[in-house]
């Protein structure tokens, strides 16, 4: 016999055996199907539309429990400190060295004085930020933190207590031929006790076993090792295809991490292992935008897996936003050549995010709208998704809303006009809203409960979304999809999610949630910002199953009341029909209510 017809022998009886096994468990199930009916377990209603109901070959009890709930994380980082340059004279550990110039104000000393008071503000100001943090959104929420490496210096002390022996040291010596004002200002700040160590221990230690991380976050920065708090900021635009380059990203990689090493030693010396703690990066560099090189993206990963990185801070998601108007809903293992398509083999996972919260305005070239009312639209259209999942028995996925704010966005908060209590605000108001509705609390419909058997969402730190990551590929097995879109426009034929809530919700504002306990449907309002249009999300609850409502203003039956006679209605394909607004067939899928001005 030849090898040809081996194998096509083997594939025969490999055939033979699989018809076997397949008829044996038709039969069984065959068997089964009354027992199974009357269990009443996930059975969906035999109304439901076809068009809202595609097929899947998913068991429908196959998923049961295994759900989990739509994570809401919270990124507090802090950015590098304005860098200034040191008088040319000055030597770090000699204050010998400084010399007075003639003309007062523009003497050496001076210039160190005001480096270094601006410098100390700068860190009070952040830290700061990082104690209100601990007082004011622990209580409500988990935390990840991330810090800069001159952050971390400011913390250990070294740094500054030379810069500050320097200058008395500088005082002693010259005294006499100091201007009064200048003697006074650096007497002060000599005298003062800024307690920047236990300060820091405090919120390291809080922020920690909030977000169960002190990532680390960094720019362009390169720490100038001859000069205390002095980081080199290099161009932006540093290319890893050059070899000049690349050493440049990996000594600003290496600044961060050694000086971050340092912070975890000192405070947390009883954790031998800094990869528990020092778990998540975040990086400007290597590029990692559209325009980013094949040898960034190779860099990026590599230095991601040899500093031990289990996941990485958002960014590069961030482009999915300009695309369709929202952000990604899934975290993912990112591909080295392209930052939204996946590969299952990457060895560390991408935990989607927004940028600041409160704020419509353009980060990293997309406007992005985080005002609180269009928080509320992003969180309810990925509430609608992950809905429908577990009505469709798809396979279960990590959902997660992800939204960050850094520590100089806090500054000034006491003022009320100012953007920093916007940001506070926004914040405070957003985790309350979710709290009342969604955290904590099971969904109002008995088909979604029967599922996932849990909170519809909770308030987690990111390590903690990483690990259910990796619970969720160790249930499913092997190396499951979780999001993938290899494309860099926008592809309506690949979205990855329902078409009708990104096509209709991506301008929308959320005004307020009705449910209808007597006739079991529940509905989202929202009003489209360009045209003022009342856009509603609705689906029926409790096996209810199909059924017409009427949303005509005239009707005067419930809260939903469209100014027009006729009403566009959006499937999941984005594709919809103009019916009477008295008579709008709904099911337990999500639909698209749009007034037809």
């Amino acid at each position: 016999m030849s090898v040809k017809q081996k194998k096509y022998g083997l594939i025969g009886i490999f055939l033979s055996l699989m018809f076997t096994f397949l008829n044996f468990n038709l039969q069984c199930s065959s068997n089964n199907s009354i027992e199974q009916d009357q269990s009443n377990e996930v059975n969906l209603p035999e109304s439901i539309e076809a068009q809202d109901s595609p097929s899947s070959t998913n068991d429908e009890t196959a998923y049961t429990n295994t759900y989990y709930p739509i994570y809401v994380t919270i990124d507090f980082h802090v950015d590098p400190m304005p860098e200034f340059e040191y008088p040319g004279s000055y030597v770090p550990g000699d204050g010998k060295s400084i010399s007075p110039d003639p003309v007062p104000r523009n003497n050496d000393g001076t210039k160190l004085l005001s480096l270094i008071s601006g410098k100390i503000n700068s860190m009070d100001e952040r830290l700061s930020s990082a104690e209100w943090v601990v007082e004011n959104i622990l209580p409500k929420a988990k935390v990840s933190f991330l810090v800069s490496g001159e952050f971390m210096e400011f913390c250990l002390g070294e740094s500054l207590e030379i810069v500050l022996t320097d200058l008395e040291t500088f005082y002693t010596e010259n005294s006499s031929k100091l201007h009064e004002s200048f003697n006074t200002e650096l007497t002060e700040l000599i005298s003062t006790d800024f307690n920047f160590y236990d300060r820091c221990e405090n919120v390291l230690t809080k922020l920690y076993e909030s977000g169960g991380s002190i990532g680390s976050h960094s720019h362009q920065g390169k720490y100038r090792t001859s000069y205390p708090f002095s980081w080199m900021q290099l161009h932006g635009d540093l290319d890893a295809k050059n070899s000049s380059d690349a050493a440049d990203i990996e000594d600003v990689w290496e600044s961060i991490d050694d000086w971050i090493s340092l912070g975890i030693s000192e405070f947390f010396p009883h954790i031998e292992n800094q990869e528990e703690i020092v778990n998540f990066r975040g990086a400007h560099v290597p590029n990692n935008t559209t325009t980013a090189s094949s040898e960034d993206g190779e860099l990026y990963h590599g230095l991601m897996e040899s500093y031990g990185f289990s996941f990485l801070e958002a960014g590069p998601d961030e482009i999915f936003y300009k695309y369709f108007q929202h952000y990604v809903m899934n975290p993912y293992r990112p591909h080295k050549d392209h930052w939204l398509q996946e590969d299952t083999s990457s060895t560390f996972v991408l935990i989607p995010s927004a940028p600041v919260i409160g704020k419509d305005y353009i980060h990293f070239g997309i406007p992005q709208d985080l005002t609180i009312d269009h928080m509320k639209t992003l969180f309810l259209q990925i509430y609608g998704n992950w809905r429908d999942d577990l009505m469709n028995n798809e396979p279960p996925k990590i959902y997660t809303l992800g939204f960050a704010f850094h520590a100089k966005d806090l500054v000034g908060l006491e003022d009320e006009t100012s953007e920093a209590y916007q940001i506070s605000n926004t914040t405070q108001q957003f985790l309350d809203w979710l709290s009342e509705h969604f955290v904590d609390q099971r969904d109002h419909d008995r088909a979604i409960n029967s599922k996932h058997d849990g909170a519809v969402a909770e308030l987690s730190g990111r390590k903690y979304v990483y690990d259910k990551f990796i619970e969720w590929e160790n249930n499913l097995g092997g190396s499951p999809s979780s999001f993938s879109y290899p494309h860099q426009s926008q592809v309506d034929a690949n979205y990855p999610y329902l078409l009708n809530l990104q096509s209709q919700l991506k301008d929308a504002y959320f005004v307020d949630v009705y449910h209808n306990e007597q006739e079991n449907w529940i509905a989202y309002e929202f009003i489209d910002k360009i045209d003022s249009k009342k856009i509603v999300m609705i689906w029926t609850v409790n096996d209810s199953g199909s059924q017409e409502i009427d949303v005509s203003d005239i009707s005067a039956r419930g809260p939903i009341q469209f100014q027009s006679t006729l009403v566009s209605i959006y499937d999941r394909t984005g594709s919809y029909d103009v019916v009477p607004a008295n008579s709008v067939a709904i099911n337990q899928y999500p639909k698209i209510l749009v007034e037809k001005l």
